[in-house]
């Protein structure tokens, strides 16, 4: 990289993380820190490119140290909010947006305090912040719709998700969550309805509505049903197709299925400690545990935090 005055590599640093170009921004903060390792623009910068690379545990290690640094920062705060809600801890995430946005009032800050106080369910704040960011920035809909998903009002999360539909047609996520709320807003019969007309025509269905079919299969007690259903369509599921379903049987208790489903997403390389808990749970519900440790094993060179679930699980193996 050729010579460059500090101003020049931060303005760039900042373009490529804009970007998501994060191979180009480790470049130029590895320059930085060369240049100018205690400035507060190389370790504010630092730590978001951690938290864009969801290196949490690192983010986390590093925001704690620059809030001690430069208490004063906005930025610092903002970023350290960030780190915090990777690591799903939602209340500090809330400590550190209400506190930049005092230090430097923005929109993106309120956007993030309403994502967060969404995660920790407190769901007539989160609304009344998020509707003041919809003012500013419509896309934040999606948020919103996420919200009243949440919450349990099917009629109102799909309402938000067309209008914000209607100004991004082509976003995947927004057009899997509507087909899921249309799904979940209908009579059991018009669901299964549209099931049935779609399969008369050679069509499978979205996910999100063979996920809300087969959970109503379950409930009614046609097990075998949607274990077929599963069967068929368990090779061609995405990853979040298969983590919804997944979700969706173990809350039913149809813990057979979850375990083959929790068993598709952790190849995916999807290793969360609440999905690992399931997928044990699942495995000692159907009475697969000796399956799900040579699972683990097989994992276990590039994840060595699985030995102790191995340990634990062999006390259960006769």
């Amino acid at each position: 990289m050729p010579d460059l005055s500090t101003a020049a590599l931060v303005q760039n640093l900042r373009r490529a993380l804009r970007e998501g170009d994060l191979a180009e921004a480790s470049a130029i903060l590895a320059h930085l820190q060369r240049e100018a390792p205690l400035a507060l623009e190389t370790g504010a910068l630092e730590l978001e490119l951690l938290v864009r690379s969801r290196r949490g545990e690192e983010a986390g290690r590093l925001s704690r140290a620059l809030v001690e640094r430069f208490p004063g920062s906005a930025h610092v705060r903002f970023w350290s909010g960030r780190a915090a809600y990777v690591r799903k801890r939602y209340a500090e995430a809330e400590a550190c947006f209400r506190e930049s946005g005092k230090l430097a009032p923005h929109v993106n800050h309120d956007l993030w305090l309403g994502k967060a106080l969404t995660q920790l369910q407190r769901f007539d704040e989160a609304e009344a912040v998020l509707l003041r960011v919809v003012e500013q920035r419509p896309a934040a809909r999606a948020e919103l719709a996420w919200l009243h998903e949440l919450r349990g009002d099917t009629a109102r999360a799909l309402a938000v998700t067309e209008a914000y539909l209607a100004d991004h047609p082509d976003d995947a996520r927004a057009l899997e969550q509507r087909d899921r709320l249309r799904a979940r807003g209908m009579e059991r019969g018009q669901l299964a309805a549209e099931v049935e007309a779609l399969a008369e025509l050679g069509e499978q269905v979205s996910e999100p509505v063979l996920a809300e079919y087969i959970e109503g299969l379950l409930r009614e007690g046609r097990g075998a049903e949607a274990r077929a259903l599963v069967k068929e369509r368990a090779p061609t599921l995405s990853a979040r197709g298969a983590l919804s379903l997944a979700w969706k049987t173990y809350k039913v208790q149809a813990y057979d299925l979850a375990f083959e489903l929790f068993a598709a997403v952790t190849a995916g390389g999807v290793f969360d400690d609440k999905l690992l808990s399931a997928f044990e749970a699942s495995a000692k519900k159907s009475g697969r545990v000796t399956d799900l440790i040579a699972l683990y094993e097989q994992a276990a060179p590039q994840r060595p935090a699985l030995h102790g679930r191995i340990r634990k699980l062999k006390s259960f193996v006769p």
